[in-house]
């Protein structure tokens, strides 16, 4: 069946590494909404693994903080705020401008009582959003 095919063409590129980095981001990212973290975490190792020098000079941060933000929605998922956090924290480090991360950031602060931290989150959450919601001054 030609279906079957391609599942198992699939499985052998995921088992023998020839996907690339950003199709495991992917592949991870499915497990994750299929609610399985920890699969989706192997999978963001392989990721990681997989990154080239010459991708990762070509990509910037983007990929790294995809994947830090995946990871800490799986570790999320898992239960495991500490982790959870670190990931977070990684990737409002790689892509500060972006509020979402932000907000994630403070309400897995807010899980672990961190509520100071949760705080300047969540402020610098609101003034990415001002800042994106004022006019540009012309010059």
């Amino acid at each position: 069946m030609p279906g079957n095919a391609r599942a198992r063409s699939s499985l052998i590129r995921l088992l023998f590494g020839s996907y690339s980095a950003p199709e495991l981001l992917a592949l991870g990212y499915a497990e994750l909404a299929a609610r399985r973290p920890q699969k989706a975490l192997q999978t963001f190792d392989k990721a990681a693994a997989s990154l080239s020098p010459r991708l990762a000079a070509a990509v910037g941060n983007s990929l790294f903080a995809n994947l830090a933000h995946r990871r800490a929605m799986a570790w999320s998922a898992l239960g495991d705020s500490q982790r959870a956090i670190t990931f977070a924290e990684e990737t409002v480090t790689l892509r500060p401008e972006r509020s979402e991360d932000w907000l994630e950031l403070a309400r897995l602060y807010d899980r672990e009582q961190r509520l100071d931290d949760a705080q300047r989150a969540r402020e610098r959450a609101a003034s990415i959003n001002r800042g994106q919601a004022s006019p540009t001054r012309p010059r």
